[in-house]
């Protein structure tokens, strides 16, 4: 259940970062785990460390899938 889950983000973590800033893989990795209060404060930390020179397409607005697009690669699992 749980590895097989943390797995597949792995694995879709490396596409989506080959998808988004092309070859030869050069990124970072990590788990993070903010309180509920400071999600805001380390997304816009985050953004203007990670989203120099992104396209104005990953804006922070609503995607097709509902999901929120970030200037970087991110999404959430529940444990």
């Amino acid at each position: 259940g749980f590895r097989v889950r943390v797995h597949v983000c792995a694995i879709r973590l490396f596409v989506e970062s080959i998808l988004r800033y092309g070859l030869p893989p050069s990124f970072q990795a990590c788990v993070m785990k903010p309180q509920k209060r400071s999600e805001k404060k380390l997304r816009g930390i985050l953004a203007n460390t990670f989203g120099q020179g992104a396209s104005s397409h990953w804006s922070n607005s609503d995607d097709d899938k509902g999901e929120e697009a970030f200037p970087y690669v991110s999404f959430s699992i529940e444990i």
